[in-house]
């Protein structure tokens, strides 16, 4: 990626966050499992509060999650149901503290799925980030998974968003990957790319400019009425399929905690 040698200071927190990457595809290779790194390698220094793995398999998840639960890490409770945070063990230190770590078992929010997990792990490739070789999604699906991401959690792009985004957007050759990307989620990342058109033109050039500091500052909030079609959509796609399941999620996502977080009762 491509912001090495244009003098960009790293965020807060960048040696913990590189350090925990180090430590998990240590673990993750010797577990001999099939893994992807998400959201963590992206066009400006990033580090975050916990680091997030793809793992599709259901037995490799589980032994993933086992295997961090035996070296101190915690289990804590969170509104999607087919993920994992894990605390990193006590006692926590304020200098050179490390992230947590959260297991994806699906490419899903708030337990809805949007995109093949399985697929999208075939299409991983290698790349080299900080001193790794790290496996992570190729371009187009890395795109795909920030677009929905934004539009199905964050329900909004951050400066963030638009520069990781942006750029991905430039990387992406070829079409979609028909029968990954579903119909719903073909319609939110049209969205996003609109809202991407419209920010390249509005932003003034302080904001165009990458800063690490100022990532999650909030630059677009999709409108409500974006949204509900988006959510009515994925509920649609549910229902034709009879996928029973999907629509058990959906109703929780969409009828339980997409307002309960507009109403602030609950943390994203």
């Amino acid at each position: 990626m491509g912001w090495k040698g244009i003098g960009l200071k790293r965020p807060p927190g960048w040696e913990g966050f590189r350090a925990r990457v180090g430590e998990l595809q240590e673990l993750l290779e010797e577990l001999g499992v099939g893994y992807l790194f998400l959201k963590t390698v992206k066009a400006y220094p990033h580090a975050d509060s916990n680091v997030d793995v793809l793992l599709p398999d259901p037995a490799e998840f589980r032994r993933a999650k086992e295997a961090l639960i035996q070296r101190g890490f915690r289990p804590v409770f969170t509104w999607e149901f087919d993920k994992a945070m894990l605390l990193p063990p006590p006692p926590p230190t304020e200098a050179g503290s490390k992230p947590a770590v959260h297991l994806y078992s699906r490419i899903s929010w708030y337990a809805v799925p949007y995109l093949d997990a399985g697929a999208v792990l075939r299409r991983g490739e290698r790349v080299g980030w900080e001193g790794l070789k790290i496996p992570v999604p190729c371009p187009r699906d890395d795109f795909y998974i920030g677009a929905l991401h934004a539009f199905f959690e964050e329900e909004a792009l951050t400066l963030g968003d638009f520069w990781h985004l942006s750029h991905r957007r430039g990387e992406r050759a070829g079409g979609e990957h028909e029968g990954d990307l579903s119909p719903a989620a073909r319609w939110a990342v049209r969205a996003v790319e609109a809202a991407l058109e419209a920010l390249s033109v509005s932003l003034p050039p302080e904001d165009r400019a990458v800063d690490p500091q100022r990532e999650r500052e909030v630059v677009y909030r999709f409108p409500e009425r974006v949204l509900l079609r988006g959510f009515a959509r994925r509920a649609a796609e549910a229902l034709r399929r009879r996928l029973l399941n999907d629509l058990g999620a959906v109703v929780y996502a969409y009828g339980l905690i997409h307002p309960a977080k507009r109403l602030k009762l609950i943390r994203g």
